[in-house]
């Protein structure tokens, strides 16, 4: 009931802003066109955008609704043509609130503190797939695929590394099964990384699976009717959506497939309302996925219901965009920047395309609290964000806080074992500082110290009021 009020609320806001709920609408320009560019979101909650045929970035910030100009790149990166089908870059959010940004064999680093990029590195491969791993580091894996006027530009590569940003440096691990191109990558609940096909020249008849472990890769068989992912989401119960292309991107697609970590298979799944080919796929508030435009599409857009098992049409773009980015920020809504629109027809000739500098919101028909995050990851962030050191799979820092409960406790029976009123207990935990403000709060690897000062500062009988006092 609490969260069907929630619901109702936020789309009762929606609707008195004018933002009709499961709608896109337009907001400001970017500063600079741009096509098979990356977008962040910061720790912050502001949205770095950067590359796309220029070596310029950009701030959106959801308070104001605006883009403002950040520091400049350092290195071009492959994809940075505006005629690029797919990003030759890959942005990936570090635990430390940087942004690492990789490919054409060079890489750097973006820190929103001071607003500035500087190079990192130098890398081993020239792999535009990254995926931050459970333990900080970046898997960076495959080459390179990108379309230029028509002309594909393939790297094919089996190759992977993982960067530390601790020491800034990437090393090699195993090689992949099979050599790839652009591959998506996904890192699943239990801490592998999924490795689909994705781009023509991938070989699309296996995936693989990365265990950092181990630091190997193994095959599966893709079960994709030749096809290759277009779209790799992590759903909140721990299955994995691909919405599934033509390689060639020569027509669009209708077909899905969920795969099941734990039973390490493939299911299709209901079939798409529009045909599609590479359009942005994004995990949203309440748990659904939304799939938009790109080749073929248009403007269309619909969204997957997990509970459902199916797809349902949802509000249309404002125009149509390919090789653009689609960034979920924090209330909820999603950012769709950039890319490119065809003009023309195909017997036109003038038919081509151009880059956009147009950005709209999406607002979704419910916008419910973020959903049980599944990695441990995220575990760890949340507990940087608390001030807790962070505990691989958050275990450390959740016994660091049963021991010290478990001290304090132990703390109030010692003060109180010789009273007079033995099966009475004061009240338990930090309720005691409220009456000894002076007893140091201390961790529990300094327990007797704890204990000595308890003993030696806290000994006024009126240090808290019985219950018959």
């Amino acid at each position: 009931m609490e969260i069907r009020g929630t619901i109702a609320f936020l789309a009762a806001v929606f609707a008195c802003n004018g933002q009709t709920p499961g709608s896109f609408i337009a907001i400001k320009h970017m500063t600079s066109p741009r096509s098979g560019h990356t977008a962040t979101l910061l720790a912050n909650g502001k949205v770095l955008i950067a590359g796309g045929g220029t070596l310029t970035a950009e701030i959106y910030d959801p308070l104001t609704g605006a883009f403002a100009p950040t520091g400049n790149m350092t290195n071009w990166h492959l994809g940075a043509s505006w005629q690029a089908w797919q990003t030759g870059q890959a942005a990936t959010l570090l635990a430390d609130g940087r942004v690492l940004i990789t490919g054409a064999n060079s890489a750097e680093l973006y820190d929103p503190a001071t607003e500035s990029f500087r190079a990192t590195g130098p890398m081993t491969t020239g792999g535009v797939s990254a995926t931050l791993l459970n333990s900080g580091k970046v898997l960076i894996v495959g080459g390179h695929c990108i379309g230029d006027a028509g002309i594909i530009a393939t790297t094919v590569s089996n190759a992977a590394e993982l960067y530390d940003p601790l020491t800034g440096t990437f090393a090699p691990t195993g090689n992949m099964t099979t050599g790839r191109c652009n591959p998506r990558s996904t890192l699943l609940p239990d801490g592998r990384v999924l490795i689909l096909p994705s781009e023509e020249g991938d070989d699309y008849g296996s995936i693989e699976l990365y265990d950092p472990s181990t630091g190997t890769f193994s095959a599966l068989d893709w079960n994709g009717n030749g096809n290759i992912a277009s779209t790799s989401n992590l759903l909140v119960n721990g299955i994995v959506l691909a919405a599934l292309a033509s390689q060639e991107c020569d027509a669009g697609s209708e077909q899905a497939v969920l795969y099941d970590a734990a039973a390490d298979s493939f299911t299709f799944t209901g079939g798409m309302v529009n045909s599609i080919c590479r359009p942005t796929g994004t995990l949203l508030s309440d748990g659904t996925v939304l799939v938009a435009a790109g080749p073929f599409a248009g403007p269309l857009a619909q969204v997957y219901d997990p509970a459902m098992r199916r797809f349902s049409p949802t509000a249309n773009l404002s125009s149509e965009r390919i090789s653009h980015t689609a960034t979920l920020l924090n209330d909820g809504t999603v950012l769709s920047a950039g890319g490119m629109s065809s003009i023309g027809g195909p017997f036109d000739h003038r038919y081509g395309f151009t880059t956009l500098d147009s950005a709209e919101l999406y607002h979704p028909a419910a916008v419910v609290p973020p959903p049980g995050l599944l990695t441990a990851r995220e575990q760890s962030r949340r507990d940087l964000a608390r001030g807790h050191e962070p505990g691989g799979i958050g275990e450390r820092s959740s016994n660091q806080r049963r021991s010290r409960r478990d001290l304090l406790h132990r703390i109030d029976r010692k003060r109180y074992r010789s009273s007079a009123n033995h099966h009475w207990r004061p009240p338990r935990g930090n309720r005691v500082f409220r009456k000894c403000p002076w007893l140091r709060r201390v961790g529990p690897d300094r327990r007797s110290r704890a204990r000595w000062d308890f003993q030696r500062r806290c000994v006024r009988p009126t240090a808290v009021s019985r219950p018959n006092e």
